[in-house]
């Protein structure tokens, strides 16, 4: 099943004090930061899975398949913490690590 991701999403990765923090630490006048990074990273992770010849890339922009949006909100929850006034745990490194390791072996 291939969809979306959505800010339910990233919250299951990040708390809503650190969403809120990266929406406030930019000047984003295009709507909501958080929004616009989810659907860079989408875009990160369907150019990975369209260079993979065997997977069937969902016409549908932005949808990624189910298995792949907790690593896809890993890797974007890395970019929000970089962007913030404190030090990120190498765990949300590893995570992250983890993440682009799993989308490369897929293409």
């Amino acid at each position: 099943m291939w969809r979306k991701p959505t800010l339910e999403d990233i919250a299951a990765t990040l708390s809503s004090k650190e969403l809120e923090a990266y929406r406030s630490s930019t000047a984003f006048e295009a709507g909501d930061p958080v929004e616009a990074l989810i659907q860079r990273t989408a875009a990160m992770v369907r150019s990975y899975c369209r260079a993979n010849r065997a997977i069937k890339v969902s016409p549908v922009e932005g949808e990624l398949p189910e298995s792949l949006i907790s690593p896809a909100m890993d890797y974007a929850a890395f970019d929000i913490l970089k962007r913030l006034p404190l030090a990120i745990g190498e765990d949300r490194r590893k995570a992250r690590e983890s993440a682009l390791e799993l989308f490369e072996k897929g293409s």
